[in-house]
């Protein structure tokens, strides 16, 4: 292969295609014109006739001359020769005389404005490909800007490898830049500390360092902090910031890739640059991750208390002036576990905050002073106290006035965890727990007096005062429904008796029984989707065995049975199925193959009407976590649990699979700011069901619509105070927050919009803004009014609950062909791999969902046109089905 070939043979033939005469891009560009079509008519002979035309339609498309061309797909000839009357089979006689095609495609040139590729257009589309290539080096993505450029210029093609060498050197130019960039970063010593890595001469690996996945325990966050320990000692200050996001993704994983052996064989430059990337990155993962374990430890320490007090039924602290003794001796006794890790905490992590939480960082000071000094006994000021509430504040002192030293830690560890979620407090080098404002948008500072926002706020305002007073009225009667009382819409099968109830059964029943891998191979067939799955560091697409060894991984993976029971298959030994799995299968290639899948599906004709009838949907599944004896307190419940979070979108196709370690509601809006919808509604978990969600919602344009089965006793808020009947609880909507935050919430609307921000995290840093928090809650409870009042009265909207609901109860089912039960079980695997294992198996649940479809498809049509199958009965076909699969062959 040439070294400045930079496409696959494949890619180039897709670039280079003619299409078809049923292709709709054949309609497009190769229908001529009256004008047009007179100018060829000047043309004597059939065949030079036919001939021009031919060229002036490849000069249009795909761009390159008839000279780069072999044949012509017989279908476009008989397309572009009907035009003009002629046979298309005198187009032989034309392509043998090559002086009248050089002719004609001068005179195509002059006639219709075009130009020859010249050195001064060869300057200007690599300085074009080269800022391109900085942001993304995707030599298909370089390669479709650089047509498109000659398109918009009206310029002949040259050879497309002189694109590709246009592209090659682009692409290495900017691989230059950033690896210069990385590399001056790096001191003389830090070099020899990093040589000393990849030769093995220090007594921390770089294998050692990479190993630090630690169970959320003492031991190991211990771990944790031990690699960031070793990692901070190589001061390591690789600037980020300037790398577009794409290129510095793309960079991290081609990084963390690399073993000693390979960094060895780099160039100095991009040897040293990227190690000291990868270190810096591996930081601030080990931070995020030491973070993570802290807030899961004091959850969990919380959880075990709570359930301990209540089965003793002992009275809770706020009922009493202390703690009991019998209480307080097995608080300490707990305590002391967390105490392991406590002080290595506060030492190693380097807490900043706002003002508000200045009392707690004075706090974790004083701390980290005790525990420096050997201090056993401590004496806080009353300024230390202030994040203590005073209600709780009494809980902390002993029989002399003084502060127990143990319960003082733990308010100090609590609230440093709650902090951190809330975005009051931050980490110096972490990636999910920075200021508010570096998740902000750069210029989002500007126009904090643009008017037209607060008039829309204004308007906003209007409308829901004007909907409030018309509906609360009519619902007043409603409240005194019992606390409880179960409101349930018909059953959906009663609304069409008979053909309803046995449509899908029917349906099911006639699709084949076929074998998973075979199933994940069919759907390629029909997309392609591991093409996405490109080498990391090459960026080349896979061959046709390596393609099979990644069906077989996501198989694997997607049933959480492993790699080992896989890589028995006859498409490749374990060791290459690692190689692969190494290179080619992570995170952002199946994000990229999903995303290829669902605009497949959405072209399906079944598929768009669904689109009609149904909205997108999250859910909350809770997965099993089995802690290790040694990571669990004595006495307690070894289980634990994690969070899955996944969006389906109305074609019942999962956009989104997020595992986190404890519950917030904000995930359930991950997946639906990327959708191109218009949000006509958007189901949710019932845990979806407060006040500040709704107002975020409502702040991205995203209609909520919690997935309730019952009344619950809800506050009713109205704008402008009106006089109630005596027996509703109303509250009152503070309106001047709402108008002087207007600002502040189109920042974070549009940061989370932009996509720099997922609006989970987002969700959880607004609480640090004080006035912008308020804010969202109080248009929350308007919107959570609006709709509680639509919830009583609306039968529609219980039938639209009651099919959102079905619709995961048969994804679950299906879920459940492919991974049993117990297998669920969070055992022994990082969060990382998990992460890995639950996107593959939304991954091959959506490759299901689209090979059902169209089959559903086919057998829906065969019924319509025997007259069994009403057409209005299509949207309730349902795609999640998995009984006729096999997961082996």
């Amino acid at each position: 292969m040439n070294a400045k070939e930079v496409l696959t043979q494949e890619q180039r033939r897709r670039f280079k295609s003619i299409p078809e005469a049923n292709d709709p891009k054949a309609v497009q560009y190769y229908t001529f014109t009256q004008e047009q079509l007179d100018h060829i008519l000047h043309h004597r002979r059939d065949h030079n006739r036919l001939g021009f035309a031919v060229q002036l339609a490849l000069v249009t498309y795909p761009g390159w001359p008839l000279l780069h061309y072999e044949t012509i797909p017989q279908s476009t000839l008989a397309y572009i020769a009907s035009q003009i009357h002629v046979s298309p089979d005198v187009f032989s006689d034309y392509a043998k005389r090559e002086p009248t095609r050089r002719e004609h495609l001068e005179e195509i040139r002059r006639t219709y404005g075009y130009a020859r590729f010249a050195k001064q257009h060869q300057r200007t589309l690599a300085d074009m490909l080269y800022h391109r290539a900085w942001e993304d080096d995707n030599p298909v993505v370089l390669m479709t800007a650089a047509v498109g450029w000659l398109r918009e210029h009206k310029l002949i093609f040259p050879a497309i490898s002189t694109i590709e060498g246009m592209i090659w050197e682009a692409m290495h130019r900017a691989e230059h830049h950033m690896y210069a960039m990385l590399g001056a970063a790096v001191t003389e010593e830090q070099k020899s500390l990093l040589d000393g890595i990849m030769e093995g001469k220090m007594r921390k690996s770089l294998s050692w360092l990479r190993d630090g996945a630690g169970v959320c325990s003492p031991e190991g966050f211990l771990k944790v902090a031990e690699r960031i320990r070793c990692l901070s000692e190589f001061g390591l200050r690789v600037d980020t910031e300037s790398i577009p996001a794409k290129r510095l993704q793309k960079v991290t994983r081609m990084a963390s890739s690399y073993d000693s052996h390979l960094y060895k064989k780099l160039r100095p430059e991009k040897k040293y640059g990227l190690l000291a990337l990868h270190l810096q990155m591996l930081r601030s993962a080990y931070i995020d991750e030491a973070i993570r374990i802290h807030d899961g430890l004091i959850t969990r320490f919380i959880a075990d208390m709570r359930q301990h007090r209540k089965k003793e039924k002992e009275r809770t602290p706020a009922e009493d002036a202390a703690l009991t003794p019998a209480f307080r001796a097995l608080f300490k006794k707990r305590f002391f576990r967390l105490r392991k890790y406590a002080p290595v905490l506060l030492e190693l992590l380097d807490f900043q905050g706002s003002d508000s939480a200045a009392p707690l960082l004075e706090a974790v000071r004083m701390l980290r002073q005790m525990h420096e000094n050997g201090q056993r006994h401590l004496d806080p000021t009353e300024a230390m106290l202030n994040f203590v509430p005073r209600k709780r504040r009494r809980l902390l002192l002993n029989d002399r006035g003084g502060v127990y030293g143990y319960i003082y830690e733990l308010a100090v560890l609590v609230e440093l965890r709650n902090q951190l979620r809330s975005g009051h407090v931050w980490v110096d080098g972490s990636v999910l727990h920075k200021p508010y404002t570096a998740y902000l948008l750069p210029d989002s500072g500007r126009g904090s007096t643009d008017c037209p926002e607060g008039n829309r706020m204004n308007t906003y305002l209007q409308d829901r005062q004007r909907l409030l007073t018309e509906s609360l009225p009519l619902v007043s009667h409603s409240t005194g429904i019992p606390h409880g009382y179960v409101i349930r819409s018909m059953p959906l099968r009663s609304r069409h008796p008979g053909q309803s109830g046995r449509l899908n059964p029917y349906l099911h029943s006639r699709l084949p029984a076929i074998c998973l891998l075979d199933l994940l191979k069919e759907v390629d067939s029909w997309i392609g989707f591991t093409d996405q799955f490109v080498h990391v560091t090459t960026r080349r697409e896979p061959e046709q065995e390596e393609k099979d060894r990644i069906l077989s991984l996501l198989v694997g993976l997607g049933t959480m049975t492993g790699v080992k029971p896989i890589a028995q298959l006859p498409s490749g030994t374990y060791r290459q199925y690692m190689n692969t799995l190494q290179w080619r299968v992570n995170e952002e290639a199946i994000a990229q193959a999903q995303r290829e899948m669902i605009a497949f599906q959405k072209r399906l004709p079944l598929a768009a009407i669904w689109a009609e009838a149904y909205g997108t949907s999250s859910d909350l599944l809770r997965v099993p976590v089995t802690r290790s004896s040694e990571g669990a307190f004595q006495g307690a419940d070894t289980t634990d649990r994690y969070y899955l979070y996944r969006c389906m979108n109305e074609q019942s196709m999962i956009v989104s699979t997020r595992i986190t370690h404890y519950a917030q509601p904000g995930f359930l809006l991950e997946g639906t700011t990327g959708q191109d919808s218009s949000y006509a509604r958007h189901y949710c978990h019932y845990s979806g069901y407060v006040d500040r969600l709704f107002g975020f919602s409502h702040l991205l344009g995203i209609p909520l619509i919690p997935r309730l089965d019952r009344f619950q006793s809800t506050r009713l808020y109205q704008i402008d105070k009106k006089k109630m009947l005596p027996f509703m609880r109303t509250g009152l909507i503070n309106t001047r927050v709402i108008r002087e935050a207007s600002t502040a919430l189109r920042q974070a609307r549009d940061a989370v919009r932009a996509g720099g921000v997922p609006p989970s995290l987002l969700y959880e840093k607004l609480r640090s803004q004080q006035d912008a928090d308020e804010a969202l809650r109080d248009i929350g409870r308007i919107e959570k009014s609006l709709f509680f009042i639509e919830f009583l009265r609306s039968n529609e909207l219980h039938a639209g609950i009651e099919r959102d609901s079905l619709r995961w109860q048969e994804m679950n089912a299906l879920n459940k062909q492919l991974i049993p039960q117990e297998e669920w079980n969070y055992n022994g695997r990082s969060a990382e791999e998990y992460t890995l294992f639950a996107l593959a198996n939304s991954f091959i649940v959506n490759a299901v969902i689209v090979w059902n479809t169209v089959y559903l498809e086919k057998s829906a049509q065969e019924l319509m046109a025997s007259g069994k199958l009403d057409e209005a009965m299509l949207s309730q076909v349902s795609p999640r089905y998995g009984g006729h699969l096999m997961l082996q062959s």
